[in-house]
């Protein structure tokens, strides 16, 4: 795969734009409406002439640390991160907050990520900043007003750190999905080549009763790492989502995943026992994570029956220890669980199955929370249950932040 060079690479982070319909959701939960910036209005003017013993101040406080003193010594332009303290010091008395000042500080916060600037280190940068402003308008602003003009310099910071730390994340979970993606590419053509070279030596006549044994080895093994690549592009495709939340049907996508998995049951007159609870049949979630979740426990349960005994059981019904929630419970006959274990068994490449991937469960977990619900296995004395909480209808009131997330 062609890497990008360092001055594309720039180019992209500074074209980045933040996700502005969640930062304005941010804004008025801080109460950081046009009424409360104008409480700074009047002192915005003097506040700016702070803007350079702000940056030297700053740039001080972390020359004294081994990690930022190499940072700071090693500017292609000396004299740079000040002036960009100074600029971003100003803009925050002056911007009103506007769509650019948003998209300045979501950059540096994406630009850090590249860097490899420890988060701990912006935190930090933050609460010297909160003292100093503090400080600052503590000097220059009259006493019958600087309550509310700190209320409103607490909000704004805390506004700027959300800023940045939504950043963060958003950048070092597309780094994280760029290697796993990266990864799987780069193995998918090998074993392509591995599995097909595998097949050659076993129709091969020619070929002695060892080498028939050994390419069946390969084979089965280049077959379980295909299935393990197509499980990590699974797993990245959720965890890239952007959950679009409306009304489900469980019993309908229930009964849709059963039939695909059909092929998997015991015996061609298997048939598991259901008790969906018709009226709670709707859940409020994305359907392109819900299919995955009920695919991988469904599976799983399946997988772990007693196939002397074979029992699968899927009832709902409303939670009584969450409400708000169905509770979904799939019961399988079989062996128990080893409670000790049943953590693990939801960590990816952990398989208590010698072909297994180690990436359903996780999988089933990944997209439980993508859901704003979640899945938990327990044992039984008859063998395991999975239990899985999904938000009804009406649980979570309508937000940019619940729909944007």
């Amino acid at each position: 795969m062609p890497q990008p060079n360092a001055e594309s690479e720039r180019t992209r982070l500074l074209e980045s734009t933040a996700p502005l319909e969640r930062m304005a959701y941010f804004r008025s939960e801080l109460q950081l409406q046009d009424e409360a910036m104008a409480v700074l209005a009047p002192y915005s003017e003097v506040f700016v002439t702070y803007a350079k013993d702000y940056a030297d101040q700053l740039y001080a406080k972390f020359d004294r640390f081994a990690q930022t003193q190499l940072m700071l010594h090693r500017e292609s332009s000396p004299g740079r991160l000040r002036r960009s303290w100074e600029y971003w010091f100003r803009a925050l008395w002056t911007s009103g907050l506007d769509e650019r000042f948003i998209n300045m500080v979501w950059r540096s916060g994406v630009l850090h990520v590249s860097l490899g600037i420890d988060q701990r280190f912006i935190d930090l940068a933050y609460g010297y900043t909160r003292s100093y402003c503090r400080d600052m308008a503590e000097r220059e602003v009259p006493l019958p007003e600087l309550r509310k003009v700190l209320r409103t310099v607490d909000a704004l910071l805390d506004f700027c750190m959300l800023l940045a730390t939504d950043a963060f994340i958003s950048s070092t979970q597309r780094c994280d999905t760029e290697v796993m993606m990266g990864v799987a590419h780069q193995l998918r053509n090998p074993l392509t080549v591995i599995g097909g070279n595998a097949m050659r030596i076993r129709r091969n006549r020619d070929s002695c009763a060892d080498a028939h044994d050994h390419s069946q080895v390969i084979l089965e093994e280049a077959l379980r790492l295909e299935r393990l690549v197509k499980a990590v592009g699974s797993y990245v495709n959720i965890l890239n989502q952007k959950p679009e939340f409306q009304i489900c049907s469980v019993p309908q996508l229930m009964l849709e995943t059963l039939q695909e998995l059909r092929p998997e049951y015991p015996s061609p007159d298997f048939e598991p026992e259901l008790d969906l609870a018709e009226n709670n049949a709707l859940v409020r979630g994305d359907e392109r994570c819900l299919r995955p979740l009920f695919l991988q426990t469904l599976r799983n349960s399946l997988q772990a029956m007693d196939k002397a005994n074979p029992r699968l059981r899927i009832a709902s019904r409303p939670s009584t220890a969450t409400r708000g929630f169905l509770q979904i419970e799939i019961e399988n006959s079989g062996p128990a669980p080893d409670p000790d274990m049943i953590e693990a068994l939801f960590e990816p490449f952990h398989s208590i199955r010698p072909m297994g991937t180690g990436f359903g469960l996780p999988i089933a977990r990944l997209a439980a929370k993508k859901c704003m619900g979640s899945v938990t296995l327990t044992a039984t004395p008859h063998g395991g249950r999975y239990t899985i909480l999904l938000a009804l209808p009406g649980a979570a009131g309508e937000s940019v932040f619940f729909a944007g997330e």
